[in-house]
Formats: C-alpha cells, structure tokens, sequence
C-alpha cells in the first residue's frame, strides 16, 4: 500500500509541475483566449483528477508483467 501512495504522489508532483508550466508558462496566451474556459482554474477538480488517473495508472502497472523490473534487474537481485 505504502508503494501505491508513493507512486501516486510521484505522479501529482510530476503532472502538477508539467501541466502548471504549459498552462500557466508557456501557453497562457492561448489559454486565456479560450471561450469556454473560466478565467480561474478549479485547482480542486484538478487533484481530484491526478489523484484517480494516478491510482488507476499504479494499480495497472502493479498488475502487469512489467512490475516485476527487468530480467537484468532480477539478475542483479539474485547475486
């Protein structure tokens, strides 16, 4: 379990920082030219989001055949 939040916590820290900078750095012109868009974020749907799609995303890689790490990782355990 500690694994699974560790991994989910990676990835709110990975994904706020990529998104921030495109959203608010780098294409905040474009965004704000946007009708639809409100002219403030709802930073709480935000981590709602991150929160599921980083769940969703560790219980899928702790599920498949590439949790186990590579076959040279393995080796390397072994010895």
């Amino acid at each position: 379990m500690r694994r699974h939040i560790l991994t989910v916590l990676g990835y709110i820290v990975a994904t706020f920082f990529t998104q921030a900078t495109s959203h608010f750095v780098i294409f905040a012109q474009h965004y704000a030219a946007v009708p639809i868009m409100k002219a403030e974020p709802i930073f709480a749907l935000g981590f709602t989001t991150m929160i599921i799609q980083g769940s969703v995303l560790s219980y899928v890689f702790a599920n498949s055949r590439f949790a186990g790490g590579s076959r040279a990782a393995t080796i390397l355990r072994n010895q």
